[in-house]
Formats: C-alpha cells, sequence, structure tokens
C-alpha cells in the first residue's frame, strides 16, 4: 500500500485522482448496481471493523496526538475501498473495483498523509464535521435524481460520459473521501474542494489498468501536484451548485410530505380514538342495561321473553358497534386490533341473537350457559383496550 510518508508534519487532505471519461459498455452500465453487490457485501462486513479501528484511533490520538501507523493504515485502505466503490457506482471507470484496499493499479487512486493532530480538534470532531457531513448528505441526495440519470442515459447510448457530469461525479466522490477521511483522523486539514481545485492543467491517471509505478505526491504541497487535482470548468461547477439546490429541495420535500403524512395520521387516529370511544360507550350502556333489565325481568308473569328482548337489544347494540368500528378509518398500526374487536363483536351480536330466540326459561337459561355471556363481554372489553392503546398517543 502507498501512503504519503507517515513521518510528514504538514497537514494535507486526502488526495484522489480519477481518469478521463471513458466509454461504458452497455451491459456494464445496465447490471452495474447488480454487479456492485459483492463490493457491498464486503463493505458492509467491512464496516464494523473500521468504526473500531476508528474509536481506537480517536483514543490513540487523544492521548498521543495521532493515530498509530497500523490502525492508519487499514483505516487508508478502507476508505480506498469504499471510494473505489462510489466512483465505480457513479460511472468514473468501468473497471471493476479490486477486493483490497491496497494502493493497486486501478483508475481511480486514493492517499493520505497522515499528521500529528490538535487533541481538542480530535475531542470535538465529530461536532466540526457536522457541516461538511450535511453537505456531503446533500450532493448525495441531490446526486441521484440529477447526476445518476444523465449518466446512465449518456452511457446506454454508448457515448463517453460528458466531462461535465464526470467532474462533478469526480469532485464529489473526492469531497466524499475527504469528509470520510477526517472522521477517520486520517487527516487534520478540514475537508474541500467541493468545487474543484484552482488550476487549468492536470495530468489524469491513465484510463487503462496498466500503470507506471505509482505516482508520489510531490512535497511539500501535494495539493499542487496536478496528479492529483480534480479541476472544475464553469458548467461542472454550475452543476455542483445544481446538485445541492436539488438535494435541498429534496430534503425539504421530504419533509414537507413527512410533516402532512404525520398529520394526517395524527387527525386518523384521533379521529378514529374520538369514534371508537363514542361506539363504546354506547355498547356499555346497553351492556349495563342488559344486566339491570336482567334482575328485573324475574318479577315479570312471563320472565324469558322480558330476558328475550333485553338480550335483542344487546345484540342489536353489537351489530351497530360492529357497524361503527369497522368503517372508521384507523392508521395501519391499529388494523389488526380493529379487525379482532370486530370479530369478537359480530360473535357476540351472533350469540345474543341466539339467546334472544329462547322459547322457554329452560332454553334461555341453556344459551346463556352455552355461549358464556361474561366471557364473552370480557373478551371484548379487552379487544377495545388493546386498541385504545394504539390510538391513545394521539388522544
Amino acid at each position: 500500500m502507498v501512503v504519503m510518508p507517515a513521518v510528514a508534519t504538514t497537514a494535507s487532505p486526502v488526495l484522489v485522482a480519477v481518469p478521463t471519461p471513458v466509454r461504458q459498455a452497455r451491459p456494464g452500465v445496465v447490471l452495474r448496481p447488480v454487479l456492485a453487490v459483492p463490493q457491498l457485501v464486503v463493505l458492509v462486513l467491512a464496516t464494523p471493523v473500521a468504526v473500531g479501528l476508528a474509536v481506537a484511533g480517536w483514543t490513540a490520538a487523544l492521548v498521543g496526538g495521532r493515530v498509530p501507523s497500523s490502525v492508519a493504515d487499514r483505516l487508508v485502505a478502507y476508505l480506498r475501498f469504499e471510494t473505489r466503490l462510489v466512483a465505480y457506482l457513479l460511472f468514473l471507470t468501468d473497471a471493476y473495483p479490486p477486493f483490497s484496499g491496497t494502493d493497486l493499479a486501478y483508475p481511480v487512486r486514493l492517499t493520505a498523509r497522515p499528521a500529528p493532530l490538535n487533541r481538542l480538534a480530535v475531542a470535538f470532531r465529530l461536532l466540526l464535521a457536522v457541516p461538511v457531513v450535511l453537505t456531503g448528505a446533500l450532493v448525495a441526495v441531490g446526486l441521484v435524481p440529477v447526476l445518476l440519470g444523465v449518466t446512465i442515459l449518456r452511457a446506454v447510448d454508448g457515448e463517453t460520459v460528458s466531462s461535465t457530469w464526470h467532474e462533478v461525479c469526480a469532485a464529489a466522490v473526492r469531497y466524499q473521501a475527504r469528509t470520510l477521511g477526517y472522521l477517520l483522523l486520517l487527516t487534520p486539514e478540514y475537508p474541500w474542494g467541493l468545487l474543484g481545485d484552482h488550476g487549468h492543467d492536470r495530468t489524469p491517471p491513465p484510463p487503462a489498468l496498466v500503470y507506471p509505478p505509482p505516482h508520489e505526491p510531490s512535497p511539500p504541497s501535494p495539493t499542487e501536484d496536478p496528479y492529483w487535482q480534480i479541476v472544475l470548468g464553469d458548467r461542472a461547477k454550475n452543476a455542483v451548485v445544481l446538485v445541492l439546490v436539488v438535494g435541498i429541495a429534496v430534503v425539504m420535500a421530504a419533509n414537507v410530505v413527512t410533516a402532512v403524512s404525520r398529520y394526517r395520521h395524527l387527525r386518523t387516529t384521533e379521529s378514529a380514538a374520538t369514534s371508537v370511544g363514542a361506539a363504546y360507550a354506547g355498547l356499555a350502556s346497553s351492556v349495563v342495561t342488559y344486566e339491570s333489565r336482567s334482575r328485573s325481568c324475574s318479577a315479570t308473569a312471563v320472565p324469558f321473553l322480558c330476558l328475550d328482548a333485553a338480550a335483542r337489544t344487546v345484540s342489536s347494540a353489537f351489530a351497530s358497534f360492529v357497524a361503527r368500528v369497522s368503517t372508521t378509518a384507523v392508521p395501519s398500526a391499529a388494523v389488526g386490533p380493529r379487525a379482532l374487536l370486530v370479530t369478537d363483536g359480530r360473535q357476540a351480536e351472533a350469540d345474543f341473537t341466539l339467546i334472544a330466540s329462547s322459547s322457554s326459561a329452560v332454553a334461555y337459561q341453556a344459551a346463556v350457559e352455552n355461549v358464556d355471556v361474561t366471557d364473552l363481554l370480557l373478551r371484548v372489553d379487552q379487544d377495545y383496550q388493546s386498541l385504545g392503546f394504539v390510538l391513545a398517543p394521539a388522544g
């Protein structure tokens, strides 16, 4: 692995070199996301290891003022692997990335020069990185609908990716690499260069896989070495600004959609809680009345007829309750509990209808015992409580 001399004390950013635009093979373009799956799997598996190394490096830097070279080398390898993969997905090259983080003969190169770190800056590194992380996120969001669509269309047509969009991709990939490198403590220099470097002449690495000996950045100012420069034209700079604007617009639109969705969810939940609560109050009143009438029916001339009428009233109350609950709009989380309540409510309606059809006191008593009214009413009440728990946060 070729890394800038670890003994250097001059701060420098993470450097990325990209090839000139190349003609993309149509099958490789169409299948690019599928072809990248093995690389993505490796990246997912390597990320927890990199996070652990970053924590160890952060601790060491907080104590000793720099990341140990053994840790820094591995983090540079991780960053190089991740950068190659992103560049491949953004069509900066159609060469398949190697399953390695070493500085191999590949069109996209990355190098870093770990240097002494300010302990205070290390302690607050996450806080200091917030602006660049947000900027990088906006670029990533804006890049998807704008850049990727244009790039794929041109590449599918068999054309070389336009230099403008190629420059935008290169600048975005480098900015992302510098941001991640800054978070991993591989450089004390704050990420910059989203709008490219100052200059007119650039010596890019050749697009082929056969390379001359690895190019070492020229000290003491590696950022002035044309090999590592990414110079954007005016159109590319305008395109970067467009990508940022689109990213901001997408984030704002997503926030508006989320806010509207939450508002509708809240209103739906509040309305459902009110409707179901009112329906249950009416049902509870009918059940209380039924219990009262059941006790007073023994004083009538034909008790079972009085009991049948009381049961018929409860059956009608359950029918009304089920009709109201089943037609009440509820949030998705309440669909299951509502279905259970409706099912048991319909069963209660059918059971009380059966009780109400008794032709004698003996038949009535047998129907009540067969149904187990107490257990039935308890089950409906539990179903209502479960639904009410889901609807409770809104009301």
